[in-house]
């Protein structure tokens, strides 16, 4: 993910050449590098989409509900009562003062609000200063360490894994800041952007998809593998 998610910032900045139009100018040589590499960072987000978005935040749910006690609660209800028509009712069990249930829709609150705050100063930089590149590279590296972070807390300290989350979601959303600055450079042609839009559209979501195949495939593998496992012990 580090070689895939960094490739447009360790490209040199366009450069950019102006006419008496100021319409920016770039080789074909340019702009087949920057496509190629902007077409890698696409794809490389929409592996962090899945991986983070759908399979981490499935992992994290589950264990606050462990940790709050909520499928003790179930099991035990269940087995007094013998009445399916009560399941699926929400676990009122607490943990850090908020429902299990609650977790992602806090996170994605948190997220909002520092994102909506956040976004302002972030869109200033790319207009304004030379750092467009170097803040790209930061949240491009950080979320990468930050990834294998969490993936150490997932299990033992599932709150910061909660926390690193947040930064995740954070540094995504500044990072689709940079990456989409450069769009506009690539070509002064409407037409000809369309194109490319649609190409890193595309790699976006045919990595997504290839990615949740390979996911899916290795979760069943290994749970097919556990469940022969299971079935050796009992005999």
């Amino acid at each position: 993910i580090y070689t895939w998610y960094l490739p447009l910032m360790n490209s040199h900045t366009v450069h950019r050449f102006t006419n008496e139009r100021n319409t920016i100018i770039q080789t074909s040589h340019q702009i087949s590098h920057i496509t190629h590499r902007w077409t890698l960072d696409a794809s490389a987000r929409g592996c962090a989409i899945i991986g983070v978005a759908v399979f981490v935040s499935t992992s994290l749910l589950q264990i606050a509900k462990e940790a709050a006690g909520c499928h003790d609660q179930e099991t035990e209800h269940y087995s007094n009562s013998g009445d399916d028509d009560n399941i699926g009712d929400e676990c009122e069990a607490r943990i850090y003062g908020m429902k299990p249930s609650s977790l992602l829709t806090n996170i994605l609150t948190v997220v909002g609000i520092t994102c909506a705050l956040l976004m302002p100063l972030v869109g200033a930089i790319m207009d304004h200063t030379s750092w467009r590149r170097k803040v790209g590279r930061f949240t491009a590296m950080a979320f990468t360490i930050v990834v294998m972070i969490q993936l150490l807390l997932l299990r033992w300290a599932w709150f910061g894994a909660a926390i690193a989350q947040v930064v995740l979601a954070i540094c995504y959303s500044v990072h689709l800041v940079v990456t989409y600055a450069y769009l506009p450079e690539l070509t002064p042609h409407s037409e000809q952007l369309v194109k490319y839009t649609a190409r890193f559209t595309a790699a976006q979501y045919g990595s997504s998809v290839i990615f949740l195949i390979f996911m899916v495939l290795v979760l069943t593998t290994l749970q097919h593998g556990g469940n022969v496992n299971g079935d050796s012990d009992d005999q």
